[in-house]
């Protein structure tokens, strides 16, 4: 069972409770509101867009609510409907479940999984600095034959 403390019933709340799913979503809202504080033309050009996307969203909801009544399942088929839904939440549990054993990343928070990256780079490089500051600890590179070294490939040898 995953180690979040969603609800384990429903597969959406769980995904949007997943630490790496929050914190990503929090640092973008965080940047997107920086970037419009920080930048007057683009604060206004994001506010507008905001405005629009809101009005679209109300007139679509408006437009389509007649529908999603005439879709309603009336009593005799509601069992049916809430039974297909069941399932598909309990297909996406199940994949959830997967996931989150074969990732564990999806349980930490994107601050953890920057700074693990940051220090495996920083070992990989130490260990590339290490291992090259070690004469011929490694064969040396090929060269090319014929016209020279292209441009950034080899190094000149000291």
């Amino acid at each position: 069972h995953g180690s979040t403390a969603a609800d384990p019933h429903d597969a959406m709340l769980r995904v949007s409770r997943l630490p790496l799913v929050r914190s990503a979503v929090q640092t973008v809202i965080s940047a997107y509101s920086e970037v419009k504080g920080r930048y007057p033309l683009l604060g206004l050009m994001g506010g507008a867009a905001e405005v629009g996307i809101r009005s679209i969203s109300y007139v679509a909801m408006r437009q389509a609510t007649p529908l999603f009544q005439t879709l309603e399942p009336q009593k005799p088929y509601h069992c049916c409907v809430s039974s297909q839904l069941k399932l598909a939440n309990s297909f996406a549990l199940a994949g959830l479940e997967r996931l989150e054993k074969n990732f564990p990343i999806l349980n930490q928070s994107t601050d953890e999984v920057c700074s693990h990256q940051i220090i495996q780079h920083q070992f990989t490089v130490k260990q590339f600095r290490c291992v090259s500051a070690t004469p011929r600890a490694l064969p040396p590179a090929p060269r090319p034959t014929g016209g020279g070294s292209p441009k950034g490939c080899c190094p000149p040898d000291p």
